[in-house]
């Protein structure tokens, strides 16, 4: 995940030679029956997760049943996957003109409208309490090692039965998300009633990955965007942002998390999820 270097270190008053550690960057490009349709720049861990949820939460393949074969070949740099039945070729058109995914906080994609078309609303009913939900994101902190020592990955948990099942760093925050959700694909488990965390701003794109997931509960120790929460709103994902201490803000859906107090109104509790 990373490597030592030997670098110059200014202190703010002299330089001197010292060593860092630099985390890794792997170009993964992804060969689906036979198409070369995008390349991932990702930390090179978990790859048959990143590629078995980068294609589900794109909306290319719908199960981890619509794969045949999936080969990564690190000499390569590919991860070479064939299909059952063929997939889902207007996803895999759209990734087309975004052929290299990059590692960066702007490498992503925002959603739009006709993104949104195909997917009905999140009707899963999971509910975690507030208490339970902080503890979840205090120990997902403690095991972002790769952070501490390079200070350039972002972490994705997946909670599974109120207990963190997955977790993966990476250096791109949707990669992160990616793995955690193919990780869960990979093992047949049931997403409807997971959670999802994650340590970097919610994107619009990164709600859109839940939802086609169908996990209902989205949770970040960041911020979201505007973008994100209108989307949350109309696929009916329960958006938590600024998670961490003893606080976090509910953007949508709160109802999903249980507090033992309120002051909001019985009205504002539940949002009124369109499915058009």
């Amino acid at each position: 995940m990373y490597r030592e270097w030997e670098i110059v270190k200014w202190d703010g008053e002299a330089c001197r030679p010292t060593v860092d550690r630099i985390v890794e960057e792997f170009p993964l490009t992804v060969v689906l029956d036979g198409w070369e349709l995008a390349t991932l720049l990702c930390s090179p861990d978990g790859l048959e997760d990143l590629v078995t949820g980068f294609l589900a939460a794109e909306g290319v393949i719908k199960s981890f049943e619509d794969l045949k074969a999936l080969d990564i070949d690190m000499v390569r740099q590919t991860a070479t996957v064939q299909t059952r039945d063929g997939f889902d070729s207007g996803a895999a058109e759209r990734l087309l003109y975004k052929p290299t995914i990059t590692s960066g906080c702007a490498g992503g994609s925002a959603a739009n409208i006709r993104d949104l078309a195909g997917i009905p609303p999140v009707t899963g009913e999971a509910a975690i309490a507030a208490e339970r939900l902080i503890g979840l994101m205090a120990q997902f902190q403690k095991r972002a090692v790769t952070f501490r020592e390079t200070g350039g990955t972002h972490a994705a948990g997946l909670v599974i039965q109120e207990e963190i099942f997955a977790f993966y760093e990476d250096i791109g925050r949707h990669n992160a998300v990616d793995k955690v959700l193919g990780c869960g694909l990979r093992r047949s488990l049931e997403l409807s009633c997971a959670i999802v965390l994650s340590s970097g701003r919610l994107s619009s794109e990164a709600v859109l990955k839940a939802a086609r997931m169908r996990v209902p509960i989205v949770v970040s120790k960041s911020a979201p965007t505007v973008y994100a929460v209108e989307v949350a709103v109309r696929l009916g994902v329960t958006v938590v942002g600024f998670a961490r201490g003893r606080r976090m803000n509910i953007y949508s859906l709160p109802h999903r998390i249980k507090c033992a107090r309120t002051r909001i109104l019985p009205s504002m509790w539940k949002y009124n999820v369109r499915a058009d």
